[in-house]
Parts: structure tokens; sequence; C-alpha cells
């Protein structure tokens, strides 16, 4: 997608959340979006490591139990 078409997108999605919504609908978009890039960001480039270490603790609750 070209610059321009994504930035017609981005603000066609907040004036409906706008609209729909209101500021909390602003507000709950913006929270989704900064999630978003935190995931696509940091936690999707680490995920290997990620479930290696969410695996070895679920191995250390299941031996102490």
């Amino acid at each position: 997608m070209t610059t321009g078409k994504i930035g017609a997108l981005i603000g066609l999605l907040l004036a409906a959340a706008a609209l729909q919504w209101g500021w909390s609908g602003l507000i709950l978009l913006a929270l989704a979006g900064i999630a978003g890039y935190a995931v696509e960001r940091w936690l999707w480039p680490q995920r290997q490591a990620l479930w290696h270490w969410l695996r070895a603790g679920s191995r250390i609750i299941t031996k102490e139990e």
C-alpha cells in the first residue's frame, strides 16, 4: 500500500471510531495501535526465545506440584 492510501485508511478508521464510540473509542483505538506496534516491534522477532521461556516456566511449575 502506498503512503497516501495508508494515511487515508487511518483517517477513515479514526473518523469512524470517533463517530461510533466518541473519545473512548479513539482512546481504545490508540491503545490497540500501541499494543499492535509493541507486538510487531519487540515480541514477534523474539517469539522463539519467548516460547522457550514460557515452556521452561511451565516445566518448573509442574515439577514443584
